[in-house]
């Protein structure tokens, strides 16, 4: 997984580096514009287009059976009721992703003010893969509001919207104040 995500976080380079290339050689006059630059440009386009689209539902294909937390006071909270844990699911669930562009610095590992970190996992029996899930939700600036799965993050498109809901419904549930 590190492998692919170091070769994805070059790929734009190497598309600006093709692109350039590409009008350096129409504004020379080169007689030959290599059929195999606008091949490689599309193509390059086209993994990162694939790479970055945005996702709904980022959760679903996952079985969570409870979510832990801390809060900004630092004290830590478990949702184990299905009902709850649903509902966090369907805040989560409802809202658009898109993986982060650029290698994010690993976030807090404690919460800080205004700050809720939630995080569980699933484990495949099948496959024998652990997934481990951190959201950090930030309710002042809420643009840090980041979801990490594994060692991608991925911001959501309305991260204000995020930071609120989940402020909302974890307060609806009686763990906030």
């Amino acid at each position: 997984m590190q492998i692919i995500n170091t070769i994805i976080y070059l790929l734009p380079g190497i598309l600006a580096f093709l692109i350039i290339y590409l009008i350096i050689c129409i504004v020379s006059s080169k007689e030959n514009v290599s059929r195999w630059n606008i091949a490689a440009i599309i193509v390059v386009s086209v993994i990162l287009a694939m790479y970055y689209v945005p996702v709904n539902n980022i959760l679903a294909k996952y079985d969570l059976p409870y979510i832990q937390g801390q809060t900004e006071t630092t004290k830590n909270i478990s949702v184990s009721e299905p009902e709850d844990v649903n509902k966090i699911l369907e805040v989560i669930n409802k809202h658009t992703f898109t993986r982060s562009a650029v290698r994010t610095v690993e976030q807090q590992s404690l919460a800080g003010d205004r700050q809720i970190i939630l995080s569980t996992h699933d484990y495949n029996k099948l496959s024998g893969k652990l997934t481990v899930i951190h959201l950090y939700v930030y309710e002042e600036p809420a643009k840090n509001t980041a979801l990490q799965i594994n060692e991608q993050f991925y911001n959501a498109k309305d991260s204000e919207g995020l930071s609120r809901d989940i402020f909302n419904v974890l307060a609806e549930i009686g763990l906030l104040k």
